[in-house]
């Protein structure tokens, strides 16, 4: 991690993503301008939070680490998201892991005067508030998937979603991708040796190459 102390840049990022209109009284000089690189630790679970972040360039990883120590990415955040507003209301803890899946630029406001927005700002609280609640939404649409269609077709939309340009999809293991996918290990297994054997994709050393996308996305979720 590193602090970038250019105002520029922190102007340029807040009048980008209009921040402003986030606060009925805006204060520049709370703000900090910070530097992750990919892979890096941003918050780790069970660790006190120190800042509010607003992510203004790159990608991030939210990572549940289950009671068994398999990390299960609950969430990928782009800009404009934010990073520390369910503890808000609760806790300085986090329950999660936040990793830079790329190199990421991040607004920060010390915790304890976002805390203070959040308990004396109004704009503050209702922007707090709808993205909680789209959280929420979002929590409830992954298990909703998971009851009403089977495992094929989330996994084909999964890779689909997840593709690079050359339609492969990275995985750290099986059981990983498992977690993911809200799937036992033997499942996943079995549905990859199914569109393996459909010569619709290839797995080779923790790599998924999408070899028939016409037949994949045949398979996935509308």
């Amino acid at each position: 991690m590193r602090e970038i102390n250019s105002k520029l840049n922190i102007i340029g990022y807040v009048n980008d993503f209009k921040i402003r209109d986030l606060f009925e009284n805006f204060d520049l000089s709370k703000f900090s301008l910070f530097e992750f690189k990919k892979n890096e630790r941003i918050i780790e679970s069970n660790e006190i939070i120190k800042y509010f972040y607003f992510l203004v360039e790159g990608k991030i990883d939210i990572i549940y680490n289950t009671v068994t120590d398999r990390e299960l990415i609950i969430d990928k955040l782009e800009p404009l998201s934010i990073i520390g507003d369910v503890e808000l209301r609760k806790s300085y803890i986090s329950k999660f892991d936040v990793i830079a899946r790329e190199d990421c630029f991040l607004l920060g406001i010390n915790y304890n005067i976002a805390k203070k927005y959040f308990e004396i700002d109004c704009k503050f609280n209702k922007f707090i508030y709808e993205s909680t609640c789209k959280k929420l939404e979002k929590s409830v649409d992954i298990f909703m998937l998971a009851s009403c269609y089977d495992l094929n077709r989330r996994f084909a939309t999964y890779l689909i979603d997840n593709s690079n340009n050359d339609g492969e999809v990275k995985y750290k293991s099986i059981s990983n991708l498992a977690d993911q996918l809200l799937a036992s290990s033997r499942q996943l297994t079995r549905v990859l040796h199914s569109l393996e054997t459909s010569n619709i994709i290839e797995k080779n050393n923790k790599t998924i190459k999408i070899l028939n996308i016409e037949k994949l996305s045949e398979l996935s979720i509308d």
